[in-house]
């Protein structure tokens, strides 16, 4: 029982998660996502996933 309820806040915290790095540009602007990795991202007028805490999001 007590893994069930394990597993199952694991997962909200997962959706949580996802729900804050969703990140959805409009086409006439850029945004870039930048931290982690040594190259930034580029979105414009697509939806990208950003980790919060460890990466920034520039307009």
């Amino acid at each position: 029982m007590t893994g069930a309820v394990i597993a199952a806040v694991v997962a909200v915290v997962l959706v949580v998660l996802l729900c804050l790095g969703y990140v959805k540009a409009p086409p006439d602007m850029a945004f870039i996502i930048s931290g982690i990795k040594k190259k930034s991202k580029v979105v414009i007028g697509k939806a990208s996933i950003r980790i919060p805490f460890f990466e920034r999001l520039d307009k």
